[in-house]
């Protein structure tokens, strides 16, 4: 199986110059990993489920692809955060829903279930 990076290059390859001479601009690197995002799911490729990440490790991967080229620390850095944030943001949110839905849909009749 190929790398995601090595499938979707081209697509990478074209955006990365731009994603790196935003430096310090958050919000249009994240316009630039929206059209990347795109790109990508609008690709052949995509279709292919052993070769596409999910949607939230897609944003992530990207985010750690471009890590590999930006030259200055405090950009890096900057960019590191923005990763973490959105992990634990995604994370929290996620582990929300799964509540709900175990509380929705808890079996009360069994009591073993309910440990």
């Amino acid at each position: 199986m190929a790398s995601w990076t090595l499938v979707f290059s081209n697509i990478l390859n074209e955006h990365k110059d731009s994603f790196v001479a935003v430096k310090g601009n958050s919000a249009m690197r994240a316009h630039i990993l929206e059209a990347i995002k795109d790109a990508i799911d609008s690709s052949e490729a995509a279709k292919d489920s052993c070769i596409m990440l999910s949607e939230r490790n897609l944003q992530k991967a990207i985010y750690a692809y471009y890590l590999n080229f930006l030259k200055d620390n405090k950009d890096c850095k900057a960019e590191e955060k923005i990763i973490e944030r959105g992990t634990k943001d995604r994370s929290a949110s996620d582990a929300d829903e799964f509540s709900e839905y175990d509380k929705q849909h808890k079996d009360t009749s069994n009591l073993k279930s309910m440990s």
